[in-house]
């Protein structure tokens, strides 16, 4: 509608109702139009699954790990968690994306650097996440070609200090030369099984109180045994008719399953190379 026709529209509503409507289209007009650049439906789907991890962050205990990713990534653009499986980089992730969006970050959840540029507001503060980024067991070919190509221009986003990304990523997949090609993911690093960011006694000991109440004291001297410790606790809160101090000291069910999956996505490098660390009684030697 153009200005003129615009103009005599709003003649033709105050004739018919009087100050009051006349008033109400004033207000109409000075308002912003929508400048929501998210689809209502993905809206809705980010909304729940907020919801979900708002629920999930009642187990959580805040931890030195936690604490310093969340000062992380108030001062820089990208930040990347890594660790192991069942260290608590997704339980991490959530917690310190729900203190940004208590900070007034708009918290989009994104699979792939298209949603990026596709949603992206110069207008708004706003947190990107992903987890699991770039596969789980192993670098996932399709994601390092879908990023590869535009992260000049994903780069160039961030420069925008309205504008952060968050993501969780396997060590593995860290660590794989591949992700070199990845390099704003390698700018500030927050590996939750370094000696700063670990977990230590007193928090392993709160987790477990959480998790199992009253039962804790009964295996919190098998807490050092495994890395993935948080994730055997919430495992065996899902599982109680579980023997406890069997579970914690020998937690094969979570390696068979691991196991499993490595076969499942047909990831058979990783898989032949566990087999032979088990046949070598893993004393390989690596040899240039």
């Amino acid at each position: 509608m153009s200005y003129t026709c615009n103009f005599q529209f709003l003649k033709a509503v105050k004739r018919l109702g009087g100050l009051d409507m006349d008033e109400e289209c004033k207000e109409l007009r000075s308002k912003h139009l929508d400048q929501s650049t998210v689809p209502w439906n993905i809206r809705v789907q980010i909304i729940q699954i907020l919801d979900q991890w708002q629920k999930n962050d009642e187990y959580f205990v805040e931890t030195k790990a936690a604490k310093h990713v969340l000062k992380c990534i108030k001062k820089n653009s990208c930040v990347t968690i890594t660790a192991s499986s069942g260290v608590g980089k997704t339980a991490t992730l959530q917690h310190v994306v729900l203190k940004m969006a208590e900070e007034g970050y708009d918290v989009l959840l994104v699979t792939n650097p298209h949603n990026i540029i596709e949603y992206y507001n110069p207008n708004q503060k706003t947190l990107f996440v992903i987890d699991n980024f770039c596969g789980t067991y192993s670098i996932n070919q399709s994601d390092l070609y879908n990023w590869e190509p535009v992260m000049k221009r994903i780069e160039g986003l961030f420069r925008n200090h309205l504008i952060k990304i968050i993501v969780a990523c396997r060590i593995q997949v860290y660590k794989d030369n591949k992700f070199e090609a990845l390099s704003i993911f390698k700018t500030n690093v927050c590996n939750l099984l370094s000696e700063d960011l670990c977990l230590s006694q007193a928090e392993k000991e709160s987790i477990a109180e959480i998790y199992l109440e009253t039962e804790a004291s009964e295996i919190i001297q098998y807490s050092n045994l495994y890395d993935c410790f948080p994730l055997l606790c919430k495992l065996y809160r899902d599982n109680t008719e579980l023997n406890i101090t069997e579970f914690f000291q020998n937690p094969f069910s979570v390696y068979e399953a691991e196991i499993e999956q490595l076969k499942k996505k047909e990831i058979f490098g990783k898989y032949c190379a566990l087999a032979l660390c088990v046949m070598f009684n893993n004393r390989l030697k690596r040899k240039c």
